[in-house]
């Protein structure tokens, strides 16, 4: 969706806010009676700049933090942040407390902003609000980051790595197979020696070896476009579809889970009513499965049944544990411990899968080297060879 900066004047102050919208006119009816808009005007991608880091979003959380506990105000804590850094701290830190001022929560401003801000971290933030207080949220979420985000981007990167040595790997394997060898043994030099050259099965290995390699870039392509396009479609029915993938419906489904069951963990907690709590934590969940069946959870404490069978999502011990807990106490405890479980398979698929993928990527490289020198110098070792036999 388009983003548009909008200006405005509130509380005697001009102000700032990004807003995501379809045109101009739905920008400026968002922000309507937040003061007076002075102008809307439309960001291209490419002017939003570079977003925060790692580090920088982890200090502006521990210093934000430290701040609301000496009892400072959030949108004043936010404008010190901006007073006392440069750069992109200080632009994001002053449209956070533009938000602020007039009307918006902290993840609310922060989702003004999604490039600078993940959407677990969000959601983090804003679970913490209804149980454990905005500061200590905000040091979950910088903890969050640093135990499980970067974990996640060295999983990408290394699906990267893995998918740019398997693309070159059937390259060089098809151009080896299909143009140079064919051109090497039409070359006069061959055809002169009278030379015999026997790579018939080098080709069908090749030809095999290339075959494994165009299914595993195509398993990894079915995988993304179901993330990215079945997801949208079919949330639901995807979800289902990964449960059934042995390591890859942790990490799927893991950090999702987490963060949802952490969320109705503190809303149970802080005492809201079980049914409130389960449809809050569905809004966030999203249009999948878990989201689904949070719904329905909701929906059975209202008429009197179980509510933990509609989770089925989770494992059936799991599921067990929760129907035995026989306080509200206890459910959060348990509901906490669960979501603490699937960090947990998430970080440890994440680790099995990452040196895998890389292992596979080496793997199928190393099959095309072996393929080229067995197309392009072996036949030479050959001919050379024949040339050896005629002269004697």
């Amino acid at each position: 969706m388009p983003r548009f900066e909008v200006r405005l004047i509130a509380a005697g102050k001009a102000r700032t806010l990004l807003v995501d919208a379809s045109d101009a006119d739905a920008a400026r009816a968002q922000v309507s009676g937040r003061g007076r808009v002075l102008a809307v005007r439309r960001r291209p991608a490419w002017s939003l700049g570079r977003t925060l880091s790692h580090n920088e979003r982890h200090i502006l959380f521990i210093r934000l933090a430290s701040m609301l506990d000496s009892r400072v105000g959030l949108a004043e804590g936010l404008r010190r942040l901006a007073a006392s850094f440069d750069g992109r701290i200080r632009r994001v830190a002053e449209r956070m407390a533009d938000a602020v001022e007039i009307g918006d929560d902290l993840p609310t401003a922060m989702e003004r902003q999604p490039a600078d801000f993940p959407l677990t971290v969000i959601a983090l933030v804003r679970a913490g609000g209804h149980g454990v207080g905005t500061s200590e949220a905000l040091r979950n979420a910088a903890g969050f980051e640093a135990d499980l985000l970067k974990p996640t981007r060295e999983f990408r990167s290394g699906l990267w790595v893995a998918v740019a040595h398997a693309l070159l790997g059937a390259v060089t394997m098809i151009l080896t197979t299909h143009v140079l060898t064919p051109w090497l043994l039409g070359t006069d030099l061959f055809r002169d020696a009278r030379t015999k050259v026997d790579v018939e099965w080098i080709v069908l290995s090749s030809n095999l070896s290339t075959l494994v390699v165009l299914l595993f870039l195509g398993g990894l392509a079915s995988v993304a476009f179901l993330n990215i396009v079945g997801r949208r479609i079919a949330p639901v029915a995807v979800d289902r579809l990964f449960r059934l993938l042995p390591v890859y419906r942790h990490i799927a489904m893991g950090l999702e889970q987490y963060v949802t069951f952490h969320k109705l963990a503190l809303l149970i907690g802080s005492g809201v009513g079980m049914d409130k709590a389960l449809t809050l934590t569905a809004e966030s969940a999203g249009s999948g499965a878990l989201g689904g069946e949070l719904r329905q959870a909701a929906r059975a404490v209202v008429v009197g049944r179980p509510w933990t069978d509609a989770l089925r999502s989770i494992h059936p011990t799991d599921r067990a544990s929760l129907a035995a807990a026989d306080s509200r106490a206890e459910v959060a405890r348990t509901l906490q411990a669960l979501a603490l479980q699937q960090r947990d398979l998430y970080l440890l698929n994440v680790g099995l899968a990452q040196p895998a993928m890389r292992g596979v990527g080496i793997v199928f490289l190393g099959l095309s080297g072996m393929v080229l020198f067995g197309l392009t110098i072996l036949p030479m070792l050959q001919m050379a060879d024949q040339l050896a036999r005629q002269a004697l």
